[in-house]
């Protein structure tokens, strides 16, 4: 049993040995751009950013997430009544500003040339 555990070893080295040799090694590690302020901003607050960083890899997570607030909509409803659509109202008022602030800044639109 011993024998075979010292070939075992010795195979793996040997099988190390072939990636060590004078190959030409390329780097691995991909080159880093550091997120703008707006984005570690948004990625670091803790329900928000989360949610940010899903849709940044795949588009497709904002159906999911429409799916979840509709949800949340209709238990709500069901446990405190239409007080529930009155709320979302309110907090939507300031995401609204906000859109229109940002669909409206001058220079963010280029001409079509």
């Amino acid at each position: 049993m011993r024998h075979f555990a010292r070939g075992v070893i010795r195979a793996r080295c040997l099988s190390l040995d072939q990636y060590t040799g004078d190959a030409q090694m390329t780097q691995t590690t991909p080159s880093f751009t550091r997120p703008s302020f707006g984005q570690r901003l948004l990625y670091g607050t803790p329900v928000i950013g989360r949610i940010a960083r899903e849709i940044a890899q795949d588009v497709n997570n904002v159906f999911y997430l429409l799916v979840v607030v509709l949800t949340l909509e209709i238990l709500g409803f069901l446990l405190w009544g239409p007080v529930v659509f009155t709320l979302t109202a309110l907090v939507l008022v300031p995401l609204m500003f906000v859109f229109f602030v940002v669909i409206s800044w001058p220079g963010m639109s280029r001409p079509k040339v």
